[in-house]
Formats: C-alpha cells, sequence, structure tokens
C-alpha cells in the first residue's frame, strides 16, 4: 500500500516538472491559428514547422517553461551595444535597451524572461508610423491583450538584409491591429502600421499606458515557424539584440554572447534611417530605424 502510495507521488512529481524544449514543441502541430483562421488573439495564419519553443510560452498555469539558465543560453541578457544616432536627423533614441532588468522610467521589471527585456522599446506618441526595417514578409499579426497589446510579426530572408541569418521581428503595442496580412510583402521603409499603447494600460503604467513600440528580434538559420495567439515559435530561435541588424562589420558573429564580448568601443552601432522627406541613409543601406528621423 506505502509503495503504492509512493509511486503515484512520484509519477505526479515527475508529470509536474518542465518538460525540455523538444518535449514542448512535440511534432511541431499547428498552434490554434492553424491555416489562417482567426483564433484566440489574433488572426494571421501561422506556417507549421518543427522547433525550440520560444520562453514567451506560457504554460496553462501561467508559469514559464524556461528557465532563467536557458533563457541566457538563448541569448537574454544585456549585451551591451549602444545606438549612435545620425547628427543630421533628429531619430527617437533607445528608452529601455535589451536584455535590461529595469524599464525606462528605472523601476524593475518582473515577467515571464526572467526579469530581463526581451526587446527594446522607443517611446512614441501615438499615431507615429512604424517602418519595415527591411524588405519582407508578414507573418503574424493581431490582438494579445495585455503586456502586448495589438502586435505585428514580420519576417525577413538573407538576401532581404544581407545578413546571414532569419530575421523574425516583433512590433507590440501597436495603436490598432494591423491591416497588413500573413503572407504580405513589404518594403524597407514602408510603414506597417502606427505607435500606440495597446497592453500597456492597466498594468505597471497603470491606466494611462505607456505608448511606445516594443521591438524583438529572433535570428535563426531556418525559415520555419509556427504562429499562434500572439506568439512565433522560430526553430532553432535565438534572441539577438535588436541594434546587432545594423551592424555592418565584416566577420560579425550575430549572436549575443559574442557581441557581448565584444571592447566597448565596438558596440557603438551606427543607425542607418530613413528621413520623413523619404531619402534614405545611407543610400545603399537594406536596412532602417523603424521610425522615420526628421532632418535638421
Amino acid at each position: 500500500m506505502r509503495f503504492g502510495i509512493f509511486l503515484a507521488f512520484m509519477a505526479a512529481l515527475i508529470l509536474s516538472l518542465p518538460q525540455p524544449a523538444d518535449a514542448q514543441m512535440g511534432s511541431g502541430k499547428r498552434g490554434m491559428m492553424g491555416g489562417g483562421g482567426k483564433g484566440s488573439g489574433g488572426y494571421m495564419g501561422g506556417k507549421k514547422g518543427n522547433g525550440t519553443e520560444t520562453p514567451e510560452s506560457p504554460t496553462g498555469n501561467g508559469k514559464i517553461k524556461k528557465i532563467p539558465e536557458q533563457l541566457e543560453q538563448m541569448g537574454l541578457f544585456a549585451v551591451g551595444l549602444k545606438a549612435v544616432l545620425p547628427s543630421a536627423a533628429k531619430c527617437e533614441g533607445i528608452a529601455s535597451p535589451f536584455g535590461s532588468s529595469t524599464r525606462y522610467d528605472g523601476s524593475y521589471r518582473n515577467n515571464e524572461h526572467g526579469g530581463y527585456h526581451s526587446g527594446l522599446d522607443i517611446t512614441l506618441t501615438i499615431g507615429t508610423p512604424l517602418l519595415a526595417i527591411a524588405d519582407g514578409e508578414v507573418i503574424h499579426g493581431g490582438e494579445g491583450g495585455l503586456l502586448v497589446g495589438n502586435f505585428l510579426w514580420m519576417r525577413h530572408a538573407p538576401e532581404d538584409t544581407g545578413l546571414p541569418f532569419y530575421a523574425f521581428v516583433k512590433y507590440q503595442h501597436l495603436d490598432k491591429p494591423p491591416s497588413l496580412q500573413a503572407g504580405d510583402k513589404m518594403k524597407m521603409g514602408q510603414a506597417v502600421g502606427l505607435s500606440g499603447l495597446t497592453g500597456t494600460q492597466g498594468g505597471h503604467y497603470g491606466a494611462t499606458g505607456y505608448p511606445h513600440l516594443h521591438m524583438t528580434v529572433y535570428a535563426s538559420d531556418v525559415s520555419d515557424y509556427e504562429a499562434f495567439k500572439f506568439m512565433v515559435r522560430v526553430k532553432n530561435m535565438r534572441y539577438l539584440d535588436p541594434l546587432a541588424l545594423y551592424i555592418t562589420t565584416p566577420g560579425t558573429v550575430y549572436e549575443n554572447h559574442a557581441l557581448r564580448d565584444l571592447p566597448d568601443d565596438q558596440k557603438e552601432v551606427s543607425v542607418p534611417y530613413k528621413d520623413t522627406v523619404g531619402n534614405m541613409f545611407p543610400k545603399d543601406t537594406r536596412l532602417v530605424w523603424p521610425v522615420a528621423c526628421e532632418p535638421k
């Protein structure tokens, strides 16, 4: 009798432990978004693919499946890159950088990412046009509720950016759900939505919310992904400091651990941009800042 009780206890304990990433992802079964039908929290379809579940996927009881050590292995930590904004134009800078443990107001984060910032924040007036950073394709979008708000996912292939990986880019807190649909193509500098504060009201920022763009970047050596709810699971994904997209130094290893180890003088990143007149700087750039800059 006692042995039977012991076995039942051990079985319950094992089932309560977090599963490995491969077990979480299973066989790559399509999520609730399915083949483009409307689902909870989103409306754009997703592509089926096997891969590692991202740490933005909570369990049924709200607890995160990943642990801080695993997040660190995936590149979620402060890298230390610094944006060098152009002197010839006024660009909106970074209010809270990637990997930061604090918000723009200095308060500490308490989130499912171990308390670290999974992207970068740019404070913006509501209704500011948000630009595609490069040529690419819309893969997902919709309404994500508290903390996420209206969102848009885009995929930029190596042939779009000139970078040696696929960049999966998410914009959060859009003023309205995006009008673009999964499969729509976009060009560098094209307006893909308007900034807002959706998802920020009622939490840390109170009833007034905080109008800003939250930009997250996943990097992968393959194009496979699965979209459902407000999330995208990317095969072989790793976090990437969004500023790394703008590094043009030959021989750069686009991986956060390597970028963190760079000397400080190599962590300054000059930001290419589109101005409000429509000019690109530099003229041959294949990537731009997500917000247009005002000529001085």
